[in-house]
């Protein structure tokens, strides 16, 4: 461990206060990890994973481990744990054969066989001092500052080996006693004099812990509230916020101000990720593997008082001198875990502590949790607390004894049931949103089941309950007894399915759940059309998904719009994109263009060119079933014959080359047979054809000249050079020329 400003404006902070409270506070620490043996001496970081040394246990499991806590005040400060024999023979142990010999530092001697002077401390408020001795043992060293400082002998002896290795290393070289805890060495310039050698490291090292313990210069993870506590010294890789317990493993993130993240907790001893560190995973780990529980067991004492007591028809739950009055509500749960009562004639002498809550407090550790279904269920921070309704502070104190005697169960979420097994709700606000089933749940949570513990009735009065229950994104459901197909979106409305093979060709799977029709009830109606809009952008089916249409909704249906989580649902396709929407339906060859809400077939390609500025588009190529999705509308006016745009008086006459001939006068009409029927179209159809002249009454086909009159078209070889109209053939096949 090094004291250093680098670590950031915590470090940075604490190196300015101990300059100015020097002979009060020693230096910051900074974990690092285990380190073997190299040519020089290298500093390890507290993000290195450990290395492999002899003895080394090798742990594939953390279970047990809380980030907020860590170790329990009772096990860091209890120096009764081992005598100065137990810790050398703890030593002996872990190192059966030494390698010895040297190297450019001076001897090889292992932990066991080292010995070194230690020197007078004066007592002060932290540590009772110590009188120097020669040639003592690191096993003696350790018992005596231990019982000096306060501290765990056991705590200093995880320390030494997450540190250097110590414990276990075959071959240490001496500047690894120089700076066994990294005590006043910084990473980046030579340990400070003062704290060079063994004995001045663990001495500094157990005072350390007691200013840290107290609490008066290092605020900055004091107990009982929430940091937002950092993965890795990269502060790209983020924080999660920890509700620390208590004043033990405050001390641990003053000494490694991160916490392990996922991959550093699945790696046991080995290596996570690009953001994982070790110095707290690795304290966790030594500790547990070599000396059992982090966590403090304080069996209940011989003949102790009851713990629940009644008087008349009240019931009151009796804690560290304090009467809580047990509601009739809560009283089911504390009579599972604390049994039946006494009857006594008063409880005056205990506290008065009002009524009992399912806000319940670790008194000792300072975890707050959540009393219910037999568990006790940890918040990880007052903002929790206060989204379920509860409030902070109103909460029964228990002993560490009674608290463990619930026994405990997943943390508090966002979630919540208003009765074992019921529905889930999700936590809004003051409202909470019953979701209608583990899909629904999971997709609510970010993909994960979240765990929803049972909410107390006093807890659900702060609640209304939304009546309307939300599906899963993208749901489609069907009622009970109806074959009606609906999709369910998250702003409540239900969107009749006109056809599955529509949901095929959006490209979404083809399930749905059969619910109680009452599920749909407080959900508005409407229609799922082929063309949708999400987040302002316009989509038509393309047989595999959702394609862009770019130059917005150009087919005149109206569209629905989805919201976000309907929209993240489907295969939205970018590119390429379309302008204008062209569909073929399965089992027939007609291209139809989607215009003015209807579908019209197109005869000839030409047209198809026309319609699309002049290209052929992509045909979108859907299923059968499809085509009832779509209203039908005429197909579009064919050659040689009369058009109109819809609120003009202007008529054209439709050439086969897809261009428009206008009509000059009703005579021409009637010379060419075609009377006075015309058809009306969107302006914007025919606004896609090109226009010609004026159409006459002489006409050429296929080099041939004719002349109309009455509806005939007798052959003109007499005028050659007389004005005609050329026409398509398709036009003049239309009108029976020739």
């Amino acid at each position: 461990m090094h004291s250093r400003g680098s670590v950031g404006a915590r470090a940075s902070h604490a190196v300015r206060l101990l300059s100015a409270l020097a002979a009060a506070v020693a230096m910051v620490f900074v974990t690092v990890a285990p380190a073997a043996a190299s040519a020089s001496p290298v500093t390890a970081a507290s993000t290195s994973a450990v290395s492999t040394v002899a003895g080394g246990p090798v742990k594939t499991s953390l279970e047990g481990f809380s980030a907020g806590n860590i170790i329990s005040d009772a096990v860091f400060t209890n120096t009764s744990t081992m005598t100065e024999a137990q810790i050398q023979a703890f030593f002996d142990s872990k190192v059966k054969t030494c390698l010895g010999g040297s190297d450019q530092w001076g001897p090889i001697i292992c932990l066991k066989d080292y010995r070194t002077d230690s020197v007078n401390r004066p007592a002060d408020a932290y540590c009772k001092g110590y009188t120097g001795a020669k040639g003592e043992s690191a096993a003696r060293i350790i018992h005596r500052v231990a019982q000096s400082c306060g501290i765990n002998p056991q705590v200093l002896i995880v320390m030494l080996q997450k540190e250097q290795s110590l414990v276990t290393h075959t071959w240490p070289s001496a500047w690894r006693y120089d700076k066994a805890l990294g005590q006043g060495c910084p990473d980046d310039a030579p340990c400070n004099p003062a704290y060079v050698g063994f004995f001045h490291q663990i001495y500094g090292a157990a005072r350390q812990m007691q200013t840290y313990l107290e609490g008066k210069y290092f605020t900055w993870y004091a107990p009982g509230k929430t940091w937002n506590i950092l993965y890795h010294p990269n502060r790209d890789c983020g924080t999660s916020p920890v509700l620390v317990a208590n004043k033990a493993t405050s001390a641990l993130y003053y000494y490694t101000p991160y916490q392990p993240n996922a991959a550093a907790l699945r790696a046991g001893y080995g290596t996570g990720d690009a953001c994982s560190s070790y110095g707290n995973r690795n304290f966790y780990n030594y500790f547990t593997d070599w000396f059992g529980s982090t966590q403090a067991t304080v069996p209940a004492p011989s003949g102790s008082a009851p713990l629940v007591l009644k008087v008349g028809v009240d019931i009151f739950y009796i804690s560290q001198g304090t009467r809580y009055h047990i509601t009739p509500e809560d009283w089911s749960e504390y009579r599972a875990k604390f049994g039946d009562p006494k009857i006594v004639a008063s409880v005056s002498s205990y506290a008065d502590g009002g009524d009992t809550s399912r806000l319940v407090r670790n008194s000792r550790t300072g975890e707050i949790a959540y009393f219910t279904e037999g568990k006790t269920h940890r918040f990880s921070s007052c903002e929790l607390i206060v989204a379920w309704g509860a409030n902070c502070y109103a909460r029964v104190e228990m002993s560490d004894s009674d608290f463990r005697r619930i026994g405990s169960g997943p943390e508090i979420s966002r979630f919540a049931r208003l009765a074992a097994g019921g529905t889930i709700h999700q936590i809004e606000g003051r409202t909470l949103v019953p979701l209608y089933d583990d899909a629904a749940a999971t997709a609510a949570n970010d993909g994960v089941l979240p765990f929803a513990a049972v909410m107390a009735p006093a807890q659900q009065k702060s609640f209304t309950v939304r009546p309307r229950v939300q599906f899963a994104p993208g749901q489609f459901v069907s009622s009970s007894g109806s074959d009606k197909v609906y999709l369910a979106t998250q702003d409540g409305r239900t969107l009749h399915v006109p056809t599955w093979d529509l949901i095929k060709d959006m490209g979404l799977p083809r399930t749905k759940i059969t619910v109680p029709a009452a599920a749909l009830d407080h959900y508005s109606g409407g229609e799922l059309q082929p063309v949708v809009q999400c987040a302002g952008v316009f989509y038509a089916p393309s047989g595999t998904g959702m394609r862009r249409l770019s130059s917005g909704n150009t087919t005149g249906i109206a569209e629905t719009s989805l919201d976000a989580s309907a929209c993240a649902r489907l295969r939205l396709e970018t590119t390429p994109t379309i302008s204008q929407l062209f569909v073929r339906f399965a089992g027939t060859d007609a291209v139809l263009h989607v215009a003015g809400g209807v579908t019209r077939h197109v005869a000839t390609t030409d047209q198809v060119r026309a319609l699309n500025g002049g290209y052929y588009p992509p045909i979108m190529e859907l299923s059968a079933g499809t085509a009832t999705a779509f209203v039908t509308g005429a197909a579009y006016t064919s050659p040689g014959t009369l058009v109109r745009a819809d609120g003009t008086e202007e008529v054209w006459l439709v050439d086969g080359r897809v261009q428009l001939l206008h009509l000059p006068d009703w005579e021409t009409s009637v010379a060419f047979g075609l009377g006075r029927t015309v058809s009306v179209e969107d302006p914007t159809v025919l606004s896609a054809f090109p226009r010609g002249g004026d159409v006459l009454t002489r006409v050429v086909c296929s080099g041939i000249r004719y002349q109309a009159s009455g509806g005939a078209f007798a052959r003109d070889d007499a005028s050659p050079t007389a004005p005609a109209t050329e026409l398509a053939p398709e036009t003049c096949q239309a009108l029976g020329v020739g």
